[in-house]
């Protein structure tokens, strides 16, 4: 519940730069790297995220991501899980126009779990995952985020793996290409 205070927070402090005169469009496009640890063991995922800017400060988009190294299911021991999860992404960019700056970006989405056979998945889950970033501008068509975010896993519960195993921090690198706005 506070977090979806703190999003509607963000959302009205972002009004007033939504409302000055005309509102400009763009979006953006990017492959997108994540470190982190699932089943207590390290995780690298990979993915893509993409948006449509208005007024350079706020971003609806969706995003997904996939685990690319070998990862073991709690259970049966040996055997190799299979993780992935995306959705929704709402974003906010804290003085856009500046060459390095901030924001926040949320992910609402569904992933599962499932042993690395080719089965259905396993294991359904429900996930929010919140980033703080760092963005550079470095041309007026190229974006490069450093971000950290945690990971709700939402209802997993299964021999493959648990919530606790599952929900965890990352370090997030995306590339983004598109139309920005820069002022230098």
């Amino acid at each position: 519940m506070k977090l979806v205070k703190f999003l509607i927070l963000i959302a009205f402090l972002s009004l007033p730069s939504l409302s000055k005169g005309e509102i400009a469009l763009s979006g953006y496009i990017g492959p997108v790297t994540k470190y982190t640890f699932l089943n207590s063991e390290f995780g690298f995922l990979l993915g893509g995220r993409g948006g449509l800017l208005v007024n350079h400060v706020f971003s609806v988009g969706a995003g997904g991501y996939s685990l690319i190294n070998r990862v073991d299911a709690d259970h049966p021991k040996g055997e190799e899980m299979d993780f992935m999860y995306g959705g929704v992404t709402l974003d906010w960019m804290f003085v856009p126009f500046e060459t390095v700056h901030g924001g926040f970006t949320c992910l609402f989405g569904k992933g599962y779990i499932n042993l690395n056979k080719g089965d259905k998945p396993t294991e359904r889950f429900f996930v929010i995952e919140p980033e703080w970033f760092f963005q550079g501008n470095v041309t007026s068509f190229l974006q490069i985020d450093l971000g950290f975010s945690y990971r709700w896993a939402f209802d997993v519960d299964s021999y493959i793996s648990s919530w606790w195993q599952t929900s965890q921090a990352a370090v997030n690198l995306m590339v983004k290409f598109g139309k920005f706005k820069i002022d230098y």
